[in-house]
């Protein structure tokens, strides 16, 4: 059985932030991160972003915001059997 330990989303210019389990199980803000490709139902223009990154926790700094998603990354762990 594969876990996963975290995953790691970067942009175009190696910008990147790391969520965790429960960033996406128990989010502090009670709405889980997303990836956005549009806004209103509109696409989402180059200067948007394209593919983003939203952290509906991160309200003060947005810097866990990642613009222009290139890679998503995940790390896992296997669980060792019982």
């Amino acid at each position: 059985h594969l876990a996963w330990r975290h995953v790691d989303v970067v942009s175009a210019d190696g910008f990147g932030t790391r969520l965790l389990p429960g960033d996406l199980a128990d989010p502090p803000s009670g709405r889980p991160p997303l990836l956005a490709y549009a806004l209103d139902g509109a696409p989402l223009t180059r200067e948007q972003g394209l593919v983003r990154l939203i952290v509906p926790a991160e309200v003060d700094d947005a810097l866990r915001q990642v613009k222009w998603v290139d890679a998503i990354r995940i790390a896992g762990t296997e669980d060792a059997p019982a």
